[in-house]
C-alpha cells in the first residue's frame, strides 16, 4: 500500500465572478495534479470550456439541464471509468441555482403543494448523497463556482447602513467542506 501524498485525492473550489479566471485557473491546477495529464471536463457552460481546448488536452463531456445532484455524480463516475485523474466541474454553481438544479426542484416540490421546509428535503437528500459519493471518487475534483458579491443592510442610530460582505459562492452550503478559493487575475493570467 502507497501512502504518498501523490496518492491523495484532492477536493478544490474556484469561486468568483463572471470572467475572474476559474475556468483557466482550473485547467492550470489540474494539469498539475493529473500525473499522466488524464483531466476531464464537465462542462455546464454550454460548451465554453472548449475555448481552452487549444491551450490544455482534455476530455470534454457536455451537461445539460437538468441539473441535478445524480446528473454530476454520473458524469463524475463516466469521467472515473474513462481513467481521468482530474475531473473539473464547470459550473457546480448549476447544482444549486441552475435550470433544474435542487433550488428549482425544491419550488417543484413546493407546487406540488409540499411545505417549506419540508420541499426542500429529497434534494438536500440528493444532495449529501452526491457529496458522500464525492469522497469515494478516485479522482481529484476541481469544482468552479459562481460568486455574488454579498451585502449586509442594518440600520445603526436611525442610519442606514451597507456593509460589503464580500463574493459569496453560489452553492448549497454542504459544499463548505471543500476548501474554496478565489482566482486573482494574477493567477489566471
Amino acid at each position: 500500500i502507497s501512502s504518498a501524498a501523490s496518492d491523495v485525492y484532492k477536493r478544490q473550489a474556484l469561486a468568483g465572478a463572471s470572467g475572474s479566471g476559474k475556468t483557466y485557473s482550473a485547467l492550470r491546477l489540474a494539469k498539475g495534479l493529473a500525473p499522466t495529464g488524464k483531466i476531464a471536463f464537465i462542462d455546464t457552460e454550454a460548451r465554453r470550456g472548449l475555448h481552452y481546448a487549444d491551450q490544455f488536452e482534455f476530455m470534454h463531456a457536455d451537461m445539460r439541464p437538468p441539473f441535478r445532484p445524480e446528473n454530476f455524480l454520473a458524469g463524475i463516475r463516466a469521467a472515473e471509468k474513462a481513467g481521468a485523474e482530474v475531473v473539473i466541474i464547470d459550473s457546480f454553481s448549476h447544482e444549486y441555482d441552475g435550470e433544474g438544479g435542487i433550488t428549482d426542484w425544491a419550488a417543484e416540490i413546493e407546487a406540488a403543494g409540499a411545505k417549506s421546509p419540508g420541499n426542500w428535503k429529497v434534494p438536500k437528500l440528493a444532495h449529501k448523497k452526491l457529496m458522500n459519493a464525492l469522497l469515494q471518487c478516485r479522482a481529484s475534483i476541481i469544482f468552479c463556482l459562481r460568486a455574488d458579491e454579498k451585502i449586509k443592510i442594518a440600520k445603526e442610530g436611525g442610519r442606514t447602513v451597507v456593509e460589503q460582505l464580500g463574493w459569496m459562492p453560489i452553492a448549497e452550503k454542504r459544499l463548505s467542506l471543500i476548501h474554496i478559493s478565489e482566482p486573482t487575475r494574477q493567477e489566471a493570467i
